[in-house]
């Protein structure tokens, strides 16, 4: 199979790159999802990839050929980080049909408007060159006397919205009695309920966000940061901070207990699962006080609070992403698509380094923090580590035989879908999709069931009583990576977890009815159907039928497996704390 990328416009004005690719390939097969193609900026001392996405795909008449077209413009001062540059290059790894072409051919028949000492095409790649240098983003620096300026505004503004509450009162009044109602959407129910949301929206539209009460409390976690990092040392303080947890679990729960002997290391926690709006002036205080003496700062997810405290450079912060492999793009993966971020976000890109299950996925990654992958180190997933602990595995399983006798020497199917919707309050799973009770009628009686939802979804079925010892929800109850060393079979669709399923080869099928809308809202980044390691089904007729034959593609688990975890030793947490441990004894 033959692919090339012609280069139909490239132009810089001023400092925005814009740009027009043709992708083609002497193969074209129906379903088929269109090329993934990745610019990718070098400038010798950072590197940044940026997806471009295919703007329309289909089959050439003429000459039968799979062609794509893609579209993008981007701003240089948003390409690399916390730099001053004045040359890079520009090449296109393109994706398509489970094939990577990395430094993807160029030809070329664009008329490169823009000046030729600006763009020059060299082959395989441009070279972009600005005499006069191009100053990125960098981290965000308050002083102390900026952050006490922008608290007293927000803290005016604040009041002044009480002040006003009066007037927003009678101006609601008027617009509700005159039939002038402006908000977008129909407000439904009674004049007095739709009179206390226009005066709320009001209110909370005057002072939201960065002049209301938030904004107040972004401003105060500034200014206490500020004070106490201009006189607090950062030496050999640790901080474990996450707003995705309350307890130290997951990736933290096993690099601390390889560091909490380390005399070189003094560890803090801050840990909340809350927004900056919901979090009190008390927590934020803590926050500010323990983050401004760090020398090193872990995380385990997004956490805009960095960017709102603007983080010294002295500090470096890394992040032990939640998740295993690369599946679901992410970041800056989603530039562009609803819910994706702005080309100058920088949240993500305040990372020092970020560690992943291995070097086939870093790209993505690096694409999807908008980082260097000389930042991703494939070292693992220290939370992965209990799957090589047969003792550990040992434990799980006599727990869950113990709390539910009823499991023991039965051939447990798991079915455990992930969510779909934009996030936590929207989040669903179509009910009709999946019949508990029509499965088990289907199989022989010593299989049992197990429901295991997103903790988003909130769902419940109804269960015949005749199958009720063979069907059992735990959805809001045991961990997921539990039950998986309980489980024969599992069922999912676009979840992470078949990549710990995978560290125990678990035969997986994969329940996609939704494959196209999926991929059109939320996409992956390998092809869904090249990657997933099991069998594709799309009807619960097709699932029953493949488990009832044993079609299920377990062959696929062990090649899966291997491209996806560079070293299985469960040494992961090990290896991540001895770099930590590393960066605290580092003078600078």
């Amino acid at each position: 199979m033959g692919i090339k990328t012609i280069i139909k416009e490239i132009s810089v004005a001023g400092h925005t790159l814009n740009l027009s690719v043709e992708v083609r390939s002497d193969h074209y097969r129906a379903g088929v999802r269109a090329p993934r193609i990745e610019a990718v900026f070098d400038n010798d001392v950072d590197s940044r990839r940026l997806v471009l996405h295919t703007n329309t795909f289909g089959i050439d008449e003429e000459t039968g050929e799979a062609v794509g077209y893609a579209t993008y413009f981007h701003y240089m001062e948003d390409v690399f980080w916390d730099c001053r540059w004045t040359d890079c290059r520009l090449w296109l790894d393109v994706e398509y049909d489970g094939v990577i072409y990395e430094k993807a051919p160029l030809e070329t028949d664009a008329c490169q408007a823009g000046r030729k000492d600006v763009l020059t095409f060299c082959g395989d790649h441009y070279r972009l060159h600005f005499p006069e240098g191009v100053d990125c983003l960098q981290r965000m620096e308050l002083g102390p006397l900026t952050a006490i300026l922008a608290i007293l505004l927000h803290l005016g503004t604040a009041l002044l919205g009480i002040i006003l509450l009066p007037w927003f009162c009678l101006d609601v009044l008027g617009m509700l009695l005159l039939g002038t109602e402006y908000v977008e959407g129909d407000v439904e129910g009674s004049f007095i309920k739709r009179y206390i949301f226009y005066v709320s929206w009001r209110y909370f539209g005057f002072g939201r966000n960065k002049k209301g009460v938030a904004g107040m409390k972004i401003n105060f976690l500034q200014l206490s940061y500020q004070l106490f990092s201009a006189f607090r040392p950062r030496k050999k303080n640790l901080l474990f901070l996450s707003t995705r947890r309350k307890d130290l679990t997951g990736n933290f729960e096993y690099v601390y207990e390889y560091l909490k002997g380390d005399p070189a290391v003094k560890i803090r926690f801050w840990l909340h699962p809350e927004e900056i709006r919901h979090a009190s002036f008390r927590s934020l205080f803590d926050l500010a006080l323990k983050a401004s003496s760090a020398k090193v700062i872990l995380i385990d997810d997004y956490v805009l609070f960095l960017e709102n405290m603007g983080i010294s450079r002295k500090t470096k912060i890394v992040q032990l992403w939640h998740a295993c492999g690369a599946f679901k793009t992410f970041g800056f993966s989603r530039i562009g698509k609803k819910g994706g971020p702005l080309q100058e976000a920088v949240t993500h890109r305040n990372y020092s380094y970020a560690f992943v299950s291995s070097a086939s996925v870093a790209k993505y990654y690096a694409e999807g923090f908008g980082i260097s992958e000389k930042k991703v180190i494939p070292y693992g997933i220290p939370r992965t580590d209990m799957f090589f602990d047969e003792m550990v595995r040992a434990e799980k399983r006599e727990k869950l035989y113990t709390d539910y006798p009823c499991l023991k020497d039965k051939k447990v199917i798991l079915f455990a879908p992930t969510f779909r919707g934009d996030g936590k309050q929207t989040a669903y799973y179509e009910k009709r999709r999946f019949d508990p009770n029509l499965l088990v009628e289907e199989l022989p009686e010593d299989v049992v069931l197990i429901i295991k939802h997103h903790p988003f979804v909130r769902l419940s079925y109804s269960i015949d009583e005749k199958y009720r010892d063979r069907v059992f929800d735990f959805s809001g109850k045991s961990e997921i990576n539990d039950l998986l060393f309980i489980t024969d079979l599992m069922i999912t669709d676009y979840s992470s977890v078949i990549y710990e399923a995978s560290l125990l080869d678990i035969p997986m099928l994969f329940y996609a009815y939704d494959l196209e809308n999926y991929v059109a809202t939320r996409d992956f980044y390998p092809g869904y159907d090249h990657f997933v390691p099991g069998k594709i089904v799309r009807t619960q007729e097709e699932l029953i039928e493949a488990i009832r034959t044993q079609d299920v593609g377990h062959e696929k688990v062990k090649k899966f497996c291997e491209e996806n975890f560079d070293l299985r030793d469960g040494r992961a947490a090990e290896r991540v704390a001895g770099f930590v441990s590393g960066l605290m004894k580092q003078e600078k």
